[in-house]
């Protein structure tokens, strides 16, 4: 704990440190952070802002996962991300807080992955803000997108601040909600993604 809270960049590095050799899954991956509320607040139990928790954890699956999307969205807005596994920890997070945000549309990366016919197996969606705004649900967003690509898409809605959120559909084993993010979250997606859990 104390290490978390004293030295943030370094936690951080820790997290992509833990993760660095671990064994790709060999799935296709979309990680898209949600710029539309403050990317300052801080995770829970660190003095890590939100920024630096999601461009660590996009940085995990870019080094781990070959063929991983890394978006950034808010309302009506979509933007690719530049997240690469070469980038540092700094120059990730710069890449998600210099695009501004307005209201929160968690269905967009899921919609842009249909509308440009990517085949998806895992969305993992980071955000602060448990109120979204958006024309379809999440629920029918999945399942559109994998009758049309057919994957056997799985959704991973991660709340980084813990301040509650949830998905409709808990009949549907492939929608997860994870409120506050720990090093465990990451076992949890990769065995989501190989059908395990």
């Amino acid at each position: 704990m104390g290490t978390r809270q004293q030295h943030p960049q370094r936690y951080g590095l820790c997290l992509l440190q833990e993760f660095y050799n671990v064994e790709p899954v060999a799935k296709r991956f979309v990680v898209a952070v949600d710029v539309s509320s403050s990317l300052s607040r801080v995770v829970p139990g660190t003095s890590i802002s939100t920024a630096v928790a999601a461009a660590a954890i996009a940085m995990v699956f870019a080094r781990t996962e070959a063929d991983t999307h890394v978006l950034a969205y808010s309302e009506g807005v979509l933007v690719p991300c530049s997240i690469s596994a070469d980038m540092t920890l700094a120059q990730a997070t710069f890449e998600l807080v210099k695009i501004p945000g307005g209201s929160t549309d968690c269905t967009l990366p899921i919609s842009w992955a249909t509308e440009s016919g990517k085949a998806v197996d895992v969305f993992i969606i980071l955000t602060n803000n448990p109120v979204w705004t958006f024309t379809a649900s999440p629920v029918q967003s999945l399942k559109k997108h994998r009758q049309q690509s057919g994957a056997n898409s799985k959704l991973v809605m991660c709340g980084l601040t813990s301040i509650g959120h949830a998905i409709a559909d808990t009949e549907d084993r492939g929608l997860v909600s994870i409120c506050g993010f720990e090093l465990g979250a990451f076992s949890v997606i990769r065995n989501l993604a190989q059908d395990l859990i």
